[in-house]
């Protein structure tokens, strides 16, 4: 992890003690009803378990020229995982995500804008953060649940890098085409510390599972993604995003099923 994902992690961390830590003052005029602690429990079994080969989209600067080709990605290696945090007030929530990750792709003797790659990796690990608010639709329910709609700020940083052994065509005597001879011609680009910034509008559920045990789904829709400090190559996948098929769309749709421990501040009376 580098030190500005080290840094991103220690500032969420703060804000949640600043958070816990406000409701205890008995003279707070403003303090809020109850903080809920989640964790995605989707993220890691699709990216650990059931995610599927998809066909990459690659743009990539190489050798002074500017390239476009797309390579069906056969295999994929990698995990995620994401953990969330809220506070309400009253039918107004603050929420906070914090998630990281790596995937790696590859592929083998595949077509990219008619040469052959003996092989194909590519790599990015990273992490990422979401701010933003809530709006509960529901008010006053016996167990706090909640139907809602939201928007976030959210930035991802990370590394990756593109390793290709591209086969192409050395004619020996430049006379006769079988003396023509295939060679490997090794590619790698790798960028650092580079990053994306979107925005999301969402909407989704809570309820009251058992005591402070609650689960609920959330639903994202991802839009004006921003790529900086990735000047080699346009990333195929980008952490916290997704896939990243910039120059077809900017735009993707997202979901996430959580499980969460409620924190109440003061009684029941109290927080109503």
């Amino acid at each position: 992890m580098n030190p500005m994902c080290k840094f991103i992690f220690k500032v969420f961390i703060l804000v949640c003690c600043i958070i816990i830590a406000a409701p205890l003052n008995a003279h707070a005029t403003f303090k809020p009803k109850y903080m809920h602690i989640a964790f995605d429990i989707t993220r890691p079994i699709y990216y650990g378990l059931l995610r599927q080969p998809v066909r990459g989209f690659f743009n990539y600067s190489y050798d002074g020229a500017y390239r476009t080709g797309s390579i069906p990605m056969p295999k994929y290696n990698g995990i995620q995982y994401e953990f969330n945090s809220s506070v309400n007030w009253k039918r107004w929530i603050l929420e906070g995500d914090f998630g990281f990750g790596n995937t790696e792709w590859k592929c083998k003797n595949l077509p990219l804008e008619g040469e052959r790659f003996g092989e194909s990796i590519y790599k990015n690990n990273g992490v990422y953060f979401r701010v933003g608010f809530n709006y509960n639709l529901v008010k006053d329910t016996p167990d706090n649940n909640s139907a809602f709609l939201g928007c976030r700020f959210a930035m991802s940083f990370f590394n990756d890098s593109l390793r290709s052994v591209e086969s192409y065509s050395y004619d020996v005597d430049g006379k006769t085409s079988q003396q023509i001879q295939t060679l490997p011609k090794e590619m790698y680009m790798e960028q650092k510390n580079a990053r994306a910034l979107w925005w999301e509008f969402l909407t989704g559920v809570k309820v009251k599972l058992w005591e402070y045990i609650y689960t609920g789904v959330t639903l994202r829709y991802k839009f004006w993604l921003s790529v900086q400090n990735a000047n080699m190559q346009s990333p195929f996948e980008i952490i916290g995003w997704g896939l990243n098929n910039d120059f077809i769309d900017t735009t993707v749709f997202g979901c996430n099923y959580y499980i969460s421990f409620c924190i109440p501040f003061g009684n029941d009376e109290e927080s109503k």
